[in-house]
């Protein structure tokens, strides 16, 4: 059967009839799959859009061939989705915003699409909010302009708020407000066998203690989220504040250190590439910060300002008037730019010595487009206990993400090697955990590293909501990092 699928994926007919074949890679007969066809939008390997349409938001991946995608745009759907898949014992990913960093949105079987599940609904008695598993940042901020309320934002317009959510969610405000996961009060999830299930805090509670941190592909698909929103403060800031990496970067890196312990607000540092529009030549590091102005919040951006000749962009956003600027910075990588990605978490300050030979490294990486970023937790990540949700890492100092860029062939080696030897590098000042939403397959442990001691407590959820089969020893839904049910290894 392996190798019927491979033979159509390298011998696609674009906009051909679809041979005979192609329903035996399915394990299905004309009829099953024309029945399909009627009740939800597909797109086989012999469609025009097809190479459109399997494309992610890292091209790395691109080399995979679907042997279907189904778009859904409704619960519904899905179910249908599953009910076929299930049937005819198809091999599934789910996708919605595409950007897996290990490419587990795609898959050489069946591709479920929910990015159309577009449900924005905004209760204001409840001060909570609606969404469908296909609503991204770009749409969700818009919509909350609207409200002029709060929600955990990613850093990202394109990224699905739901897969974000359910892989524990951090953003600008998650030291303010907890993860996006502690902000999740309930969940739509459809089964493998295609029942439609609401998990909250009084139904089917112990999944959606899952679902906040540990829900992306391990249980079932999510096709609608409730969340919390918050008060949107008069006095809310962004601020960019760039130096030279390779003239203040080691002062600016040990005063973040010490200055994210007195505030609850954004600090992401970014060491970057140069940027359209910089003063300052040559990779930077760059301060990111959503604040609420009070006498802590500018006494500590203050302190930044102390440090070396940086340059200041300040803007205010009144309730109603977010975008994404106070994110985005120009930095321009090119569409067709693929991506390596490590991370780790930092529990421990780093000495000067530490912070001189990671900055010594990145200045002498092979692309100018690579980057280094620290993302500070604290706040109010850490007022959950590390079991309170399956979301562990609440004890951490910051996250240090490292991303190697490569456009052309004959810099794929260079690329991996240098983030490769970067990380060997990081991994004795790193702690034993990972952040499940930037996931790496070189990480030696993943089950301590993204889920800690909530592992045998994921796998008993699992062997309930997906339990093994005889031909799914691992659940309906596995993947290569995924949770295996209790009985399995």
């Amino acid at each position: 059967m392996i190798g019927l699928i491979l033979a159509i994926n390298m011998a696609l007919v674009v906009g051909g009839r679809i041979p005979a074949t192609y329903y035996g890679a399915l394990n299905a007969t004309i009829g099953e799959f024309e029945i399909l066809r009627k009740e939800v939008a597909l797109v086989t390997p012999y469609d025009e859009d097809y190479q459109a349409a399997k494309q992610n938001f890292d091209p790395t991946w691109s080399y995979i061939n679907p042997l279907l995608i189904i778009y859904c745009r409704n619960t519904l759907q899905v179910s249908v989705a599953l009910n076929f898949t299930t049937q005819h014992q198809n091999e599934i990913c789910v996708r919605s915003g595409g950007h897996s960093n290990t490419g587990v949105s795609l898959c050489t079987g069946v591709v479920i699409d929910v990015s159309n599940l577009k449900t924005i609904a905004y209760d204001g008695t409840q001060f909570t909010i609606t969404l469908g598993a296909g609503v991204n940042f770009g749409e969700l901020v818009k919509f909350l302009n609207t409200t002029k309320r709060l929600a955990p934002i990613g850093g990202c317009p394109t990224v699905s708020v739901t897969g974000f959510t359910l892989g524990g969610g951090y953003g600008q405000l998650a030291r303010r407000h907890g993860m996006g996961c502690d902000s999740l009060l309930a969940a739509t999830m459809v089964t493998a066998k295609g029942t439609t299930v609401i998990a909250n805090a009084v139904t089917n509670s112990d999944l959606l203690w899952a679902l906040k941190g540990a829900g992306n592909g391990n249980f079932g698909i999510v096709t609608e989220i409730v969340m919390n929103t918050y008060h949107w403060p008069n006095d809310t800031v962004g601020y960019q504040i760039l130096w030279s990496l390779k003239e203040e970067g080691v002062a600016v890196l040990l005063a973040w250190q010490k200055l994210c312990a007195n505030s609850t607000e954004g600090l992401q540092l970014t060491i970057s590439p140069p940027l359209d529009g910089s003063p300052i030549p040559g990779p930077l590091l760059v301060l990111q910060a959503l604040t609420f102005t009070n006498t802590t919040e500018e006494s500590v951006i203050n302190e930044f300002l102390k440090i070396g000749t940086p340059s200041v962009t300040r803007k205010y956003f009144e309730p109603g008037n977010l975008d994404f600027d106070y994110l985005g910075y120009g930095q321009n990588i090119p569409q067709e730019a693929r991506e390596f990605k490590m991370s780790g978490y930092v529990n421990v300050g780093l000495d000067k010595g530490q912070i001189e030979a990671i900055v010594q490294f990145f200045l002498d990486r092979p692309s100018t487009y690579n980057n280094l970023y620290l993302e500070a937790y604290g706040g109010d990540i850490n007022k959950f206990a590390s079991n309170a949700t399956s979301f562990c890492h609440r004890s951490e100092l910051y996250n240090l993400v490292i991303e190697s860029f490569w456009i052309n062939e004959d810099e794929r080696k260079a690329a991996l090697s240098w983030i490769s030897d970067y990380y060997s590098l990081l991994l004795p000042m790193l702690s034993d955990q990972a952040y499940q939403n930037y996931p790496f397959f070189q990480i030696s442990n993943y089950t301590r590293a993204y889920f800690g001691d909530n592992y045998s407590k994921l796998r008993a959820i699992k062997s309930k909501w997906d339990p093994p089969s005889g031909k799914y020893p691992d659940g309906f839904f596995h993947a290569r990092q995924g949770i295996k049910p209790a009985r399995g290894n």
